[in-house]
């Protein structure tokens, strides 16, 4: 079974650290990457073809909402 591709987009490095540690050592989760913002959230898609995207809704700028 192929592993669940997950991406993160978080403004709060902390949190993206901790996320990120967590995600890679689940079994079964591919940790794709984090992102601090939106503003190029087209292109981060594209490189990373997610299953999954976990997105803060409260950041500067573009917002996860």
């Amino acid at each position: 079974m192929k592993d669940i591709e997950v991406i993160l987009f978080d403004d709060n490095p902390r949190v993206r650290d901790a996320v990120g540690m967590l995600l890679s050592a689940t079994p079964g989760i591919h940790f794709a990457g984090a992102f601090p913002d939106c503003n190029h959230l087209e292109r981060d898609l594209k490189a990373t073809s997610p299953d999954v995207v976990l997105m803060d809704i409260d950041m500067p700028g573009k917002d996860g909402v």
